[in-house]
């Protein structure tokens, strides 16, 4: 697939809010803009991002039209998230009849954002092959205690200045293998990194809009989902053939809230991996500091990627153009 990227993105850059999904807290976007604008960036909001229609950010075609100015504004450099929940997914019907992916296609915006954002992350690399970013919701919480390391580096990745290869920032993360590839002496195995949230990702199985991840190295993360769930999804995406092809499972968090719910053992995810994915020939790499947990470092999607025989992922190009 041709791939295409935004510009490098740097202070005096314009960035556009969206909120696409859940409904939205006004001093949460107001203090994030803030954040935001303290790092150099210009940054604006359309008021309709307030509104509010049962959970929703305002009905489907509110949040639909906000997304497609954003789209359409040539001053617009990034399109960042407020909140993920839950919403993405009612209104890319909408965003096929607005025709926003070939809107998207002639102007790149580089997308931000996580959770409920996956559905636009594959939406939008499914139609035109966009590179994107998974990085923390702007208008929320954990936005507010972000640390100063990793505003720096989301900084970095959007100018286009994120370290490759061997010094990739990934290659920090306490990752290993939970089942390791057959490389037949190769060092290392190469593919396209995707995905993001379980739920999501199998939310569009059976859909016009299921992606294709052939070839591709799937990222998948979850939150408050008993092992069980997590075993339905990843047997749903199977079954609808997504996996076929797929060279290799990153897993990022899939911990966070789910001995508090469900009371099982925090570890039984592994199990589940190992039958769903690691039995069925599919090498899993865990430990991705990715997702709902305490941390959620920055994941460029739509980029190629390196997973070393070690274990430690290696980004091979950025995800904005320079």
């Amino acid at each position: 697939m041709h791939r295409i990227s935004a510009e490098a993105i740097e202070p005096g850059s314009h960035i556009g809010i969206a909120a696409p999904s859940t409904v939205i807290e006004k001093d949460f976007l107001i203090r994030g803009s803030e954040k935001l604008a303290s790092w150099g960036f210009t940054v604006s909001f359309d008021e309709r991002v307030l509104r509010k229609h049962r959970s929703f950010a305002g009905n489907d075609l509110d949040r639909a039209e906000v997304l497609k100015n954003l789209v359409c504004d040539s001053a617009v450099r990034a399109i960042w998230c407020a909140r993920g929940g839950y919403g993405v997914t009612r209104i890319l019907s909408l965003l096929d009849k607005m025709k926003i992916p070939a809107l998207m296609a002639q102007d790149p915006k580089l997308l931000i954002g996580y959770s409920d954002i996956t559905a636009l992350h594959l939406y939008f690399y499914q139609s035109i092959g966009l590179k994107s970013l998974h990085a923390p919701l702007m208008a929320t919480p954990t936005w507010m205690k972000i640390s100063s390391s990793r505003a720096r580096l989301l900084c970095k990745i959007l100018a286009g200045k994120m370290l490759l290869g061997a010094k990739s920032h990934s290659t920090r993360w306490p990752t290993k293998w939970l089942s390791a590839p057959k490389l037949k002496g190769k060092t290392a195995m190469e593919g396209i990194v995707l995905g993001g949230n379980l739920t999501l990702i199998a939310n569009l199985a059976g859909t016009k809009w299921q992606p294709s991840l052939r070839g591709a190295i799937l990222f998948i993360e979850d939150c408050g989902e008993a092992p069980y769930r997590i075993d339905r999804m990843l047997t749903q995406i199977r079954n609808a053939g997504m996996l076929d092809g797929v060279r290799a499972v990153i897993c990022g968090d899939l911990t966070a809230d789910v001995s508090l719910k469900y009371g099982e053992k925090r570890t039984a995810w592994k199990e589940v991996l190992q039958d769903c994915l690691a039995s069925h020939g599919i090498p899993v790499l865990i430990g991705a500091p990715v997702g709902h947990g305490k941390q959620n470092e920055p994941l460029p999607l739509g980029v190629r990627t390196r997973i070393t025989r070690a274990g430690k992922l290696e980004f091979l190009e950025q995800v904005v153009s320079i």
